[in-house]
C-alpha cells in the first residue's frame, strides 16, 4: 500500500499556492496511512450487522450491545468487509477492514458515522 506522508511545511506551501482550495489540509490529512490493528481474539461475533453501505444505516441497538459486551459486528460494503468493535483501550470505535480475504487496515474514530465516512471515502461508498 502506497502511503503519502506530507510534512507541515509542504502542506502550508501547497495551501498558500492553491489558496482557493480551502480544504487542502483536510484532504491531505485523510491520506495518512491506516493502522493495521486486529480485533481482540477473545471477542465473539454478533450475528447482526452494525452498519451497511447498502442504505448507509447504522443499527443503534447493535451499537449499544457492542459497547456493553465483548463482541464485534460486521460492517458490509460492496468493495470491503469491516468488523466493528468498541475499543476499550482507545475509548473509540475500531473497524478492521478486509478486502479479498486480506486484512488491509483498521480505522479508529469517535463515532460510527466517522467510521462509515472514512471507510466509504477510502474503500468505496457502495
Amino acid at each position: 500500500m502506497l502511503s503519502v506522508l506530507l510534512k507541515e511545511k509542504t502542506v502550508h506551501a501547497l495551501h498558500q499556492t492553491f489558496g482557493a482550495l480551502t480544504n487542502i489540509r483536510v484532504a491531505f490529512e485523510e491520506l495518512k496511512p491506516v493502522q493495521v490493528v486486529c480485533k481482540p481474539h477473545n471477542f465473539r461475533e454478533n450475528l447482526e450487522g452494525v452498519m451497511t453501505n447498502y442504505d448507509h444505516s447504522i443499527d443503534e441497538n447493535v451499537a449499544e450491545k457492542l459497547r456493553k459486551k465483548y463482541i464485534f459486528a460486521q460492517y458490509s460494503g460492496w468493495n470491503f468487509c469491516g468488523y466493528v468493535w468498541w475499543n476499550r483501550i482507545l475509548n473509540k470505535w475500531s473497524c478492521e477492514i478486509w478486502q479479498y480475504n486480506s486484512h488491509i487496515g483498521t480505522i479508529h474514530a469517535s463515532t460510527l458515522h466517522e467510521i462509515m465516512h472514512h471507510a466509504s471515502w477510502r474503500y468505496g461508498s457502495e
